[in-house]
């Protein structure tokens, strides 16, 4: 990872990627505020709808984070994978930015994405759910920011495709654009605020450009091209010559 990258506040991020493997994470002694996972919950529950199945990660030291599974509806026709446990650790935040202490992850995938175990014994169906937990690991092992503009390459640098079905290769944290506002927080508590980012896949070029520019022109050109965090492992990137007849 490069180490003079920040994201949307000017807050350099850290140099050290996420853990990769879904197994024998070590995570500090936290206790899960068991409060507010029952109020995310019953949050996901009644924008998103019931939770297919959850699962639950193997962590050791802690109660772990957790992955919903929503399954598609008419308003979102596509399945959602939510997080829910990454914020039992306030995050440390840049001056203005308190109210972004707590956060959850979520990812878009089509409805024709395998959901189910067997099918993710390969990475090529598996990975966007390795990357939404490696995100959501980082406030636990490395007390570290995760909020708009925080991105992350896959494997070093230069990054590489995270599976052999798609050239995208790194990670860019984004307010989520296909849900309704009203869902984007919850109010856990009184003094806890837990806000719902999401991740957005990106190509070499991309992350570059990011990196070059800032998280805000990369934001900006996603936002024209209409790139979303509903995954989609063949689109053009945004970084093409001709995108419509435009650059």
């Amino acid at each position: 990872m490069r180490g003079d990258m920040t994201d949307d506040h000017g807050r350099p991020q850290p140099d050290r990627p996420p853990p990769e493997s879904a197994d024998d994470v070590t995570f500090p002694p936290i206790p899960a505020d068991t409060e507010a996972r029952t109020h995310i919950e019953a949050h996901l529950e009644h924008y998103l709808g019931t939770s297919a199945f959850v699962i639950h990660e193997p962590a050791i030291g802690s109660d772990g984070i957790d992955v919903h599974i929503i399954p598609p509806s008419m308003l979102y026709p596509f399945y959602s994978l939510v997080t829910v446990g990454m914020s039992d650790v306030a995050m440390p935040t840049p001056p203005g930015a308190e109210t972004f202490r707590y956060a959850e992850m979520l990812v878009a995938l089509p409805r024709h994405w395998p959901i189910d175990s067997r099918a993710w014994k390969d990475e090529t169906s598996y990975w966007p759910i390795r990357v939404l937990r490696a995100l959501a690991r980082m406030p636990y092992l490395h007390d570290a920011w995760v909020g708009p503009g925080y991105s992350v390459p896959h494997g070093g640098d230069p990054p590489r495709p995270y599976a052999r079905n798609t050239r995208l290769c790194a990670a860019f944290v984004t307010p989520p654009m296909r849900y309704e506002p009203d869902f984007l927080a919850v109010v856990a508590r009184p003094d806890k605020v837990v806000r719902f980012h999401a991740f957005i896949p990106l190509y070499r070029d991309e992350l570059a450009y990011r990196h070059d520019t800032g998280p805000r022109a990369l934001r900006m050109r996603l936002t024209e091209r209409n790139v979303t965090e509903l995954l989609d492992i063949k689109r053009k990137s945004v970084m093409a010559r001709r995108w419509f007849g435009r650059r």
